[in-house]
């Protein structure tokens, strides 16, 4: 959805909500294309029904560098208020760890779950009678318990690449980027990862 030039990474949903580049986001022909990050990112307008959305689900495709602060933002809109995304690569736990902080209270997964310099499928999904479940690759790797809408103030932006003041950018490699209004079932997230997992060497 990107042409190689420019500032708009482009929504191919069909609902516009492209995103913007903020600063100086790079772009490399690693994965066979993938934005670099480190001090930067990509801004996108939510949709307005967010914060009564009982179900989400959240999926990259990226290369972490290194930690540039003690949490790195993967997908957040930490500023909109409590119930808010703030999805995060954390050294939390030992470090190279899945971090949320913001959606109904704080959950951390355990640490050790990637290694850096090395492509992975990363996906939350948040469904309100079952809670968050993390996946790495194609494997479950951490759930928390949770109920309700995600609740929180409206919408706001989302940052991808950092959170919504640009605060905790990440260092990485992010050539794919999804944010859907449901919970994917587990075939989905299962094709999804088998759709594209030969274009980074799996």
């Amino acid at each position: 959805s990107y042409s190689g030039s420019g500032d708009i990474w482009y929504d191919i949903s069909g609902s516009n909500n492209h995103a913007t580049k903020w600063g100086s986001v790079g772009f490399s022909t690693d994965g066979d294309g993938a934005f670099s990050f480190d001090g930067a990112a990509f801004d996108v307008t939510t949709w307005g029904g967010f914060q009564d959305a009982g179900e989400i689900t959240l999926e990259v495709w990226a290369k972490v560098r290194s930690h540039r602060s003690y949490n790195t933002g993967i997908i957040t809109n930490y500023l909109g208020g409590s119930g808010k995304m703030n999805w995060m690569w954390s050294e939390d736990g030992g470090g190279r760890s899945i971090h949320n902080n913001g959606m109904k209270g704080h959950t951390y997964s355990s640490g050790g779950l990637y290694e850096f310099n090395q492509w992975y499928r990363f996906a939350l999904r948040y469904r309100a009678g079952v809670g968050y479940e993390f996946f790495v690759n194609d494997d479950l790797v951490h759930t928390q318990s949770a109920t309700g809408d995600l609740g929180g103030s409206p919408a706001g932006t989302i940052g991808i690449g950092s959170r919504e003041d640009h605060a905790e950018p990440c260092d990485s490699l992010i050539s794919i980027a999804r944010i859907y209004t449901r919970a994917l079932t587990d075939t989905e997230l299962d094709d999804n990862f088998n759709a594209q997992k030969a274009r980074f060497g799996y």
